[in-house]
C-alpha cells in the first residue's frame, strides 16, 4: 500500500511532487521551473484559477519544502522496511 503525497505537495503544473516549491502571486504553490516556464510563454495568469496575476514574483515555500522532505524521507523507509520484508 503506497502512500499518496497531498495535492499541496504536487505541482499543478508538471502533476508531480515538488523539488522547488515557489508561491506565486495567487498564493498557490508550484515547482519553481515550471511556473517560470509558464510565465515564459507569456502567461500572466494563475494555473490553478485562470485569475489574473497581479505579478510574476515567485518566493521559496520553505514550509512545503519540509513537508515534501518529510513525505519523501517516510516514503524511503517505508519502501526499506518492505525490502526488508521480503528478505525473510
Amino acid at each position: 500500500a503506497q502512500r499518496r503525497p497531498t495535492e499541496a505537495l504536487v505541482c499543478s503544473i508538471s502533476h508531480e511532487i515538488m523539488a522547488d516549491p515557489h508561491m506565486a502571486a495567487d498564493g498557490h504553490t508550484y515547482e519553481k521551473e515550471e511556473i517560470e516556464r509558464w510565465f515564459a510563454m507569456g502567461k500572466r495568469t494563475s494555473p490553478r484559477t485562470g485569475s489574473e496575476l497581479t505579478n510574476t514574483s515567485l518566493f521559496p515555500n520553505y514550509a512545503i519544502k519540509s513537508m515534501i522532505e518529510d513525505f519523501l524521507d517516510e516514503a524511503r523507509s517505508l519502501q526499506a522496511a518492505i525490502g526488508d520484508e521480503e528478505k525473510m
